[in-house]
């Protein structure tokens, strides 16, 4: 008899085996939520003192965290990850760039999960505008088509980064034409534009805020707050006013549609850039003929630390 039971008990083990091993193998998806949000705390604390990150692991900065696209395949564990990346990031910055010779927007590698999660998101424009493809007289649908796959955008901030080269002309057009780049929301909860300043002439330029103004509270009913002067230091030697820093934000539980015509095509310039007062090459250089050829050479108290000399 105890043979026989223990027969039977070997036999009811090897079956128990079996059905364990039949069985699919524990995944990161099965992990209670707790331990995955310990994990996910852990990596996250772990790069602010990393060498080459030196910022929280789940901090969306220009891209998606590379843990987040590997854990596409299973659901719970993306979506509590793109949770994480929520709470770290405010908004998305972008550096857009013309969908042509190859090239994609940001946030076309992202799936419906991923661009469902974006609630905000911060554009250099900078980067458009020195783009070669880019021409200030067609309106941007590349750019409508971009934000309409985001569903639960709410939040929109456009700036320039004066750190990069930014032609007068095109922060000009972007005084009056600011409204073209979000003509395909109309679910916003807010707007903040920083509107150029610098270079540009003071009462020329008023007028056509005020006007641009009146446009957006005319055809969205939300007055523009301005909330500060934005400043930028220039290699540390020089301080000066980029831009206005205007702030739309619609009534609690309500919306603002874009979608409107509000701006129009810049064709009054308001830019204050004049001739200089005086001529380099007089002020700088004098003209010698020395062996048969002309040289242009510096004058002895403003010979500049390169020294060059041009010879024709």
């Amino acid at each position: 008899m105890d043979n026989a039971s223990v027969a039977v008990s070997e036999d009811a083990l090897d079956i128990s085996s079996d059905e364990i091993s039949s069985k699919r193998p524990l995944s990161f998806d099965d992990l209670p939520p707790e331990i995955r949000d310990q994990i996910f705390a852990n990596l996250n604390e772990s790069t602010k003192y990393c060498k080459f990150l030196r910022k929280p692991y789940f901090l969306w900065d220009r891209r998606l965290p590379p843990l987040v696209v590997a854990l596409r395949s299973l659901p719970r564990s993306h979506d509590h990850a793109l949770q994480w990346v929520a709470k770290e990031t405010l908004r998305k910055c972008y550096e857009p760039k013309y969908p042509s010779h190859g090239r994609r927007m940001p946030g076309s590698k992202l799936n419906k999960a991923e661009l469902a999660s974006i609630i905000g998101i911060g554009v250099d424009m900078s980067l458009i505008v020195n783009d070669p493809d880019y021409r200030s007289i067609d309106k941007p649908a590349f750019f409508h088509e971009w934000l309409l796959r985001m569903p639960n955008l709410r939040s929109v901030h456009l700036y320039f980064n004066f750190a990069n080269e930014v032609h007068t002309s095109d922060t000009e057009d972007f005084l009056t034409q600011f409204s073209f780049w979000l003509e395909s929301c109309n679910q916003l909860s807010e707007v903040k534009i920083e509107l150029p300043v610098y270079g540009l002439s003071y009462h020329k330029r008023e007028s056509l805020l005020q006007g641009i103004l009146r446009r957006v509270f005319k055809q969205t009913g939300v007055q523009a707050k301005f909330i500060e002067m934005v400043h930028d230091d220039y290699n540390g030697a020089c301080e000066y006013t980029d831009a206005e820093l205007w702030h739309w934000t619609a009534p609690e539980g309500q919306y603002m549609d874009w979608t409107q015509e509000i701006g129009w095509k810049c064709t009054k310039r308001c830019s204050a850039a004049k001739d200089p007062t005086w001529n380099f090459f007089l002020e700088f250089c004098r003209l010698d003929f020395e062996d048969e050829r002309f040289v242009i050479k510096w004058q002895d108290s403003t010979v500049p630390n390169w020294g060059f000399t041009y010879h024709w």
